[in-house]
């Protein structure tokens, strides 16, 4: 049994919390350790959908997170204790994957989106305001260069009968 191997046995026989040790924290440990060891892997978010029915018949319907190692899905959010008692991780039904791994912001300089109730973004607040305007209109002026002007049609003006 290889180096990883062993290590996503220990994790997924860690216990499930909610809110220190989900699907997230054990996921994301299995990516960074597959990464470490030269394999490839990522960080993968859907809509999970377990069938059991806890109460009046719904299922349990909402985000998870698992990982992706070398095209094979790697599933331990659940330690073999849990498991028994409501599902399998392997057949949690998984709809609309999406690689979280490789979502990237459209304008990484503009920061994260945060809601427009907040009044600014906290790292200009605390950084050279001398600085930040060069950068700032130094990334803009890249975008427009990147940007193409339109061409106009040689035929342009002229009509057509």
């Amino acid at each position: 049994m290889d180096e990883l191997q062993k290590f996503i046995e220990e994790v997924h026989n860690e216990p499930f919390n909610v809110l220190s040790n989900n699907c997230i924290h054990k996921h994301a440990r299995i990516v960074r350790k597959a990464r470490e060891l030269g394999h490839d892997a990522s960080l993968m978010g859907c809509i999970s959908i377990i069938p059991l029915k806890p109460v009046a018949g719904v299922p349990l319907i909402g985000p998870h997170i698992y990982a992706k190692v070398d095209d094979k899905v790697v599933d331990v959010s659940m330690e073999p204790e849990l498991e028994q008692a409501m599902w399998k991780n392997k057949d949690i039904f998984r709809l609309f994957p999406v690689n979280v791994s490789k979502v990237r912001p459209m304008y990484p300089e503009e920061g994260p989106p945060l809601p427009s109730f907040l009044p600014k973004w906290p790292w200009k607040e605390k950084s050279n305001p001398g600085l930040v305007a060069p950068i700032t209109a130094a990334a803009v002026t890249a975008r427009k260069l990147e940007e193409k002007p339109k061409e106009k049609p040689k035929d342009a003006g002229k009509w057509r009968w």
